[in-house]
This record gives C-alpha cells, structure tokens and sequence, in this order.
C-alpha cells in the first residue's frame, strides 16, 4: 500500500508546490502590469502613487511573513515570491513615472551589484523566504532589462530580429523542459515552487520579445 500512496502524494505536491504557486505568480504579474496603465489614465498621477502605496504594504507585509520561521518553507516561498514580485511592480511604477529609465546603463549596474550582494547574503544562510523574495525581484529585473535591450537592437538591426525570437523559442523550450523536470524528477517541495518561478520568470522573457 506504500507505492500508491506515495505516488498520490508526489502528485499532489507537484500540484500544489509546483502548479499552483506557478499559475499564481503568472496571474499577480499580469494583473500589476494591466492595472497600472488604467489606472494612470484614468486617475492621473495621484492614483498611480496611491496604487503604488498600497501595493508596497501589502508587498511588505508578504515580506514579513516570508521572513516568519513560525511558518513552513513551502508557504515562506510563497510569500517571498509575492513580495519580490509586487516591490518590483512598485519600483518600475515609481521610476516609470519620474521619467527614470529603467533600462539604462546605470540599471545594468545595480542590477549587477545587488546579485552581488545577494549572493554574499547567501552564503550567511539567508532564509528561505528571503531568497526567494531576492530571487523574485531579480529576476523579473533582469528579465525586463534583457527583453528591453533585445527589443531595442532589433529595431535597428535587421538579423538581430531573428536572434531576438530565437531567444524567445530558447526560453519556450526551456520553460518546457523546466516544467517536465518538476513534474518528473523534482524530489521537494521547494524544488517544485523554485521550478514554477523559474518556468513563469522564462515564459515572460518570451512574452517581452513578442512570442505572446
């Protein structure tokens, strides 16, 4: 009575570490990127600002509870994976509204160095919740910042097009093959969230060079 047992286990973990959490941020991410523009335009500035602070509270408490040790792992991931996303929604509100390029050499660089510093956190056993949370926001930045730079020299280069949706099938595959291994080979469940947040951070990489 072991084997099925297991096996309904494995199942539903894969299911709700791996699918769930992925199908989640897939749908947090595309209601901050379609709210912000209505929201602009219908309210103005002061609307912008007022959505931009309620979702920095809510991104911290989500924070905060990532940072919990009273809660289990799987469930810090989670938040930590929310927080990470809606702070950087929040950062790219705010830099798009001052005019602030977000794209720019000096972009490249922090991003650079806040890897940096992340990976230094790491190695001081940074908490679960809070390496997804780091994890999360760079992510999704440097993803923004290569998507904006392929776009930008396939505008002005004819082959670099091709190569720009190229780049866009690699990351189809590789969201693919990321997905298969979590539901094949993944052994925990924080394997099963790590896979799901890397299968949504590929699928919009493709989406930002027009694959959608």
């Amino acid at each position: 009575m072991e084997k099925p047992f297991s096996w309904k286990y494995e199942l539903r973990s894969k299911l709700v570490d791996g699918v769930l959490p992925g199908v989640a941020l897939y749908l947090l991410v595309m209601m901050l990127a379609m709210a912000a523009g209505p929201v602009r335009a219908i309210v103005g500035g002061l609307g912008s600002l007022l959505l931009a602070v309620s979702l920095l509270a809510v991104g911290v408490f989500s924070l905060n509870r990532a940072l919990a040790s009273s809660l289990a792992e799987p469930t810090r991931a989670w938040y930590g994976m929310a927080a990470g996303t809606l702070v950087w929604s929040v950062a790219l509100m705010m830099m798009t509204m001052d005019g602030v390029t977000v794209y720019g050499l000096s972009s490249v660089i922090l991003l650079i160095m806040g890897g940096l510093v992340v990976a230094q956190l790491w190695r001081e056993n940074l908490s679960t919740g809070g390496r997804f949370f780091v994890v999360t926001l760079l992510l999704q930045w440097g993803v923004a910042v290569l998507a904006n730079y392929l776009n930008w020299m396939a505008d002005r280069i004819a082959l670099q097009e091709w190569i720009q949706r190229s780049w866009g099938w690699v990351a189809v595959a590789a969201a693919v093959m990321v997905f298969g291994w979590m539901m094949v080979r993944s052994e925990t469940r924080l394997q099963r969230t790590g896979a799901a947040l890397l299968v949504v951070t590929l699928l919009f990489f493709a989406f930002a060079l027009g694959m959608g």
